[in-house]
């Protein structure tokens, strides 16, 4: 095979490849419904849902706007095949449990109610402590109430 067919070939496989990631990372996920939940940043619980119902379709509003701006984020120049795991928003923050090929973490997001919108703040690599989630600004008892309400 000649050397210019060779790199034609490879440059057309990596662009479908990334066409392929970017239709992964941002297609609507199936578990993504329309949801009827309290207003007001209040925290709903979903305990009572666990037994019998797959905890991400009773998922609220908050917690689905933090999962699709840390998908968006992450298809930006994340090549480690993420998926999200666990979501927990505790009034203005929340963590969010990703999983990777190669790592995993919690990332930290806060809510932005000038532009009303979640923001990433980082990316993590491994579960927070309350300690640490503090010392990004995260309120005490916030902090304890995120890293208490995540499954690890």
């Amino acid at each position: 095979m000649s050397r210019p067919l060779s790199f034609s070939i490879i440059g057309l496989l990596c662009v479908f490849s990334i066409a392929l990631g970017y239709w992964f990372f941002l297609r609507p996920l199936p578990s993504q419904q329309q949801v009827t939940t309290p207003t007001n940043n209040q925290t709903v619980s979903t305990d009572n849902f666990r037994s019998s119902v797959d905890v991400l379709q009773t998922a609220s509003l908050a917690q689905r706007a933090v999962r699709n701006m840390f998908q968006q984020e992450v298809a930006q120049g994340h090549p480690d095949n993420i998926k999200l795991s666990e979501t927990v928003v505790v009034g203005e923050y929340a963590l969010q449990g990703w999983i990777g090929d190669v790592m995993g973490g919690e990332a930290l997001l806060t809510y932005d109610a000038t532009q009303d919108k979640w923001k990433l703040v980082d990316i993590g690599g491994g579960a927070w402590s309350v300690e640490g989630l503090v010392t990004f600004g995260v309120p005490q008892d916030i902090a304890t109430k995120l890293v208490a309400s995540m499954q690890r």
